[in-house]
């Protein structure tokens, strides 16, 4: 019985063996989960030039953008088409959306707008002539590494991010939804920009992530197999569990995972931005509120053309998160994800 084990045994190891020595296998994992094993260079190294050579110095020298760019960062369904539709329609400003979309709006393919979007048109109509973004441009951008920090190796993403700048006519707005925990990454790398965060009401955005699928029950656990889109919501746990723990989706309800994702969110955006805007506040109070941002933005604008864009705001401020569930469910689950993020951040307990 042993020399047959053996003969069944031996052969395996030696397989094992060549497969976990092959290049191809070695190449293979090393891509798919480089970003586990990823370590940093020692940030006090002086980038520098011989200062005698002239014709190689002006390589490294940093040049200033006037006016600086401004990144939007939000959630989905926050409002933040709505917001690009406002700039949008602003002079002296190219606004491009979701410039990390897998659509990759520089193909100029003529997507369709989604029919929430009241009032959006042509996506793509920034970023025509720009298809040489492609070079730059990776998928796994909206789905993976979506926690980076300062020290973050992404030299595709700058050179993208800095080309929309350089082809922008006038000041470049960059309206993203997928760099919520990447903020710490764009200030260091784009240390002229002016970030804006805009949120909206967590439990109302939580209904507005359900529009394109059957209504979560109240009861659900998420599992291995589940099947649920909520607008990449599993997706964005699963790849920020490294870092965020708490965010491992299996045995919690959906709503709980948004709203981690809400309020961790929030917390980088109330580190790293340099303004905040509500949404709620957006639709209620239009003029002031959006007043308020261009001047903070250092952009000029006449009052008529803010009673123009007025007309664009059909938003309106909904309580229809009362019908999914009663107050003291939504309650119940915010309290829990409040004493783990307390915890997880060294507070004081609730």
């Amino acid at each position: 019985m042993k020399s047959i084990n053996n003969i069944i045994k031996y052969p395996f190891y030696r397989f094992v063996d060549y497969i976990l020595n092959s290049g191809f296998f070695r190449e293979a994992f090393w891509k798919s989960s480089k970003d586990l094993f990823q370590s940093y260079c020692n940030e006090n190294i002086k980038y520098d030039l011989p200062s005698c050579y002239e014709d190689l110095n002006h390589l490294i020298q940093s040049k200033t953008v006037s006016p600086p760019p401004i990144f939007i960062t939000a959630r989905f369904r926050s409002g933040s088409t709505f917001l690009w539709q406002l700039f949008r329609r602003l002079d002296g400003i190219t606004v491009y959306y979701e410039p990390l979309n897998q659509n990759r709006w520089f193909l100029n393919k003529g997507y369709k707008t989604d029919p929430t979007h009241i009032g959006a048109s042509n996506y793509d109509l920034e970023y025509r002539g720009l298809s040489h973004l492609n070079e730059y441009y990776n998928f796994e951008w909206t789905n993976r590494n979506l926690y980076m920090d300062e020290k973050h190796y992404a030299p595709d993403l700058f050179l993208y991010i800095k080309e929309l700048i350089t082809c922008s006519k006038g000041r470049a707005l960059l309206q993203f939804n997928r760099v919520d925990f990447r903020l710490a990454w764009l200030k260091a790398f784009f240390p002229e920009a002016v970030i804006v965060f805009l949120y909206r009401h967590p439990r109302q955005q939580w209904m507005s992530i359900q529009i394109d699928g059957p209504s979560v029950p109240k009861n659900y656990k998420l599992n291995k197999k589940s099947n649920v889109e909520l607008f990449y919501l599993i997706h964005w746990a699963k790849d920020l569990r490294n870092v965020f723990p708490f965010l491992e989706p299996e045995g919690q309800h959906p709503y709980t995972i948004h709203y981690y994702l809400w309020r961790l969110s929030f917390l980088f955006a109330n580190t790293y931005a340099d303004y905040s805007i509500c949404y709620e506040d957006l639709v209620q109070d239009f003029k002031n509120t959006f007043k308020t941002l261009l001047v903070n933005l250092g952009i000029n604008f006449q009052n008529t053309v803010i009673d123009e864009l007025e007309n664009l705001n059909k938003g309106s401020i909904r309580f229809s998160w009362e019908k999914y569930a009663p107050n003291n469910w939504y309650e119940k689950k915010e309290y829990e994800c409040e004493k783990v993020l307390q915890a997880f951040f060294l507070k004081n307990k609730l």
